[in-house]
């Protein structure tokens, strides 16, 4: 723990306990977390994480990351898939619910899981060990040959934080998003997604808790995620083959 976190303890502990009392407790996205769609080559898909992923804020799954990417992948693929999700999710909570899911195989994993990490008093470098943990387990369950996982949100730009929480989370949050990018750069079946990360593109497309993402980040998020999909599930063209 560094002397900043060491110094401002008493006020980031009280501030915390501060926002968690004033933050609107929004509800997970109702919709179906589960089905079949598409037309094409078959691709099976997994999206895994906490409050984000499950929609906390969004009207319905349709409108939510697993809604807009089902959509995004339909025209091309013949397409299962499957949303676990949980509010207040961490990394290391989401290996039993891995566990605890009916597939034997995905061939895309979808991963939304590090603001509750930021939030705990976890280090990076173990926040990595839970990941490499979540990751090995995912493989040895469902053999995926794409595991894509979003970076950590810029909490230091979250209008709903009060200063100076808000400055510490954000150092924490690109902390653990330097050590993520330098973690997946040697690992070609792993890769990364990263939404807007300045005030721009944040503040305008929040949820009206002002710290979940809003229906138009889900929407870019999905078509981020089914832009690295697509290509890498392609099938080979004529091109290709000679």
């Amino acid at each position: 723990m560094d002397l900043w976190t060491v110094l401002l303890a008493p006020i980031l502990i009280l501030q915390g306990k501060w926002v968690r009392l004033r933050t609107p407790k929004l509800p997970e996205a109702p919709g179906p977390r589960s089905g079949e769609r598409g037309k094409g080559s078959p691709l099976s898909l997994l999206v895994l994480g906490d409050s984000a992923a499950a929609g906390v804020g969004i009207e319905h799954q349709e409108r939510a990351l697993s809604g807009h990417l089902v959509e995004a992948l339909e025209p091309f693929f013949s397409l299962q898939w499957q949303l676990h999700a949980r509010s207040g999710l961490t990394t290391t909570q989401a290996i039993p619910l891995v566990d605890a899911i009916e597939a034997k195989r995905f061939d895309v994993v979808l991963i939304s899981l590090g603001v509750n990490d930021v939030l705990s008093p976890v280090t990076e470098t173990r926040w990595l060990n839970q990941l490499a943990a979540l990751t090995l387990t995912l493989k040895s369950r469902f053999d995926p040959k794409l595991i894509l996982l979003t970076a950590v949100p810029p909490l230091g730009e979250f209008p709903a934080l009060p200063w100076p929480l808000r400055a510490h989370l954000g150092r924490r949050a690109n902390r653990f998003n330097a050590a993520l990018t330098k973690w997946l750069q040697p690992q070609p079946d792993l890769a990364l997604i990263q939404l807007g990360q300045s005030p721009e593109d944040l503040t305008p497309h929040l949820a009206p808790d002002r710290f979940h993402p809003g229906e138009t980040t889900h929407q870019l998020w999905a078509q981020l995620a089914s832009s690295q999909i697509r290509p890498h599930f392609a099938p080979p063209t004529i091109a290709d083959c000679n």
